[in-house]
């Protein structure tokens, strides 16, 4: 096994740190995924258990906790950057359970459903021969692989039974017209992929959800330099250049702890807010008391990191 260049990645080093210097903070992400996972079962409980619920809860709250729970152990690990998808993910999971929310849920929830019904279609429709989609997919995977095309092959009954499973319940009364809906905007806009489960409602991007709802200023600053990390666009965040040398940052190292850190939990707590007062009103007091009492400390009062790029770990 190969080890590891310490100057680039020192896993014992990055993990020292954050345990010496913000315990108190990964404490209290552990608290905040545990608290979660318990108030999962209890709002599902006391709902009404229908697609709302299947949705918000059993799907996009428990994305959230997802979410959090994987932050944890990057934080605690002390690999920071990389986290910033993690948080970017709650902001937008928070913005979509809150829109559904917010008015006409049923019906913004059987748009999530049937789109992810559409999309297991859509995959299934990769795999049967005779589709348009098949065609487009056998043309774009043979370029690198023809083994995937013949493994695929191997279950087309299995997606044909799936395939039809999935129209036959598209077809229902409660989901008939919204899947026209999406077919129009396929047909309309001569798409060949599946568009986003806002888009019949008249939304066409996350941006047009936040603003929805009152939190384009959210998109416009803390996502949008999140998404930097996502799709490799920050320079700065690897790299230090100068008129003579570039110094590599570190794999693991935690510039903007404090900045990332107190962005988690603070969407983290309104998502479980909101989830307290649609089905557990009853709780919001004790909730309210408990960040007070147990919270509040750890999440306002977390350090900040500054580096000395004189000690960069590789120069060239």
């Amino acid at each position: 096994m190969e080890k590891e260049y310490t100057p680039l990645i020192d896993r014992k080093e990055s993990f020292d740190n954050v345990n010496k210097h913000f315990k108190e903070q990964t404490d209290l992400l552990v608290d905040l995924v545990n608290y979660g996972s318990n108030l999962l079962p209890r709002c599902f409980t006391m709902s009404n258990k229908g697609i709302t619920e299947v949705v918000v809860i059993g799907v996009l709250f428990k994305q959230a906790l997802s979410m959090l729970d994987a932050f944890e152990v990057l934080f605690t690990n002390g690999v920071i950057q990389p986290s910033y998808l993690q948080t970017r993910a709650l902001f937008e999971v928070s913005w979509y359970m809150e829109y559904i929310l917010k008015e006409d849920s049923e019906r913004r929830a059987k748009h999530y459903f049937v789109s992810n019904l559409r999309n297991d279609r859509f995959w299934s429709l990769r795999g049967i021969s005779g589709t348009k989609q098949k065609e487009k997919f056998d043309k774009i995977v043979s370029e690198f692989s023809e083994n995937i095309i013949e493994e695929f092959s191997k279950f087309e009954a299995d997606l044909v039974k799936q395939s039809d499973s999935i129209a036959e319940t598209l077809q229902k009364d409660s989901f008939r017209e919204i899947n026209e809906s999406f077919e129009k905007i396929i047909k309309d806009r001569k798409l060949d992929y599946e568009p986003p489960w806002h888009t019949p409602l008249g939304l066409n991007s996350v941006r047009q959800v936040a603003n929805n709802i009152g939190k384009i200023h959210e998109y416009e600053t803390f996502y949008a330099f999140m998404s930097e990390a996502m799709h490799s666009s920050s320079l700065k965040a690897h790299v230090k250049l100068s008129s003579k040398e570039m110094s590599f940052e570190q794999l693991r190292f935690l510039k903007n702890i404090k900045q990332i850190f107190s962005l988690t939990v603070s969407v983290t707590l309104r998502i479980y807010r909101l989830m307290l007062e649609t089905y557990r009103p009853g709780e919001v007091k004790l909730f309210s008391k408990k960040y007070v009492e147990e919270w509040r400390k750890p999440f306002t009062e977390v350090k900040d990191v500054t580096y000395k790029y004189d000690d960069s770990p590789i120069k060239l």
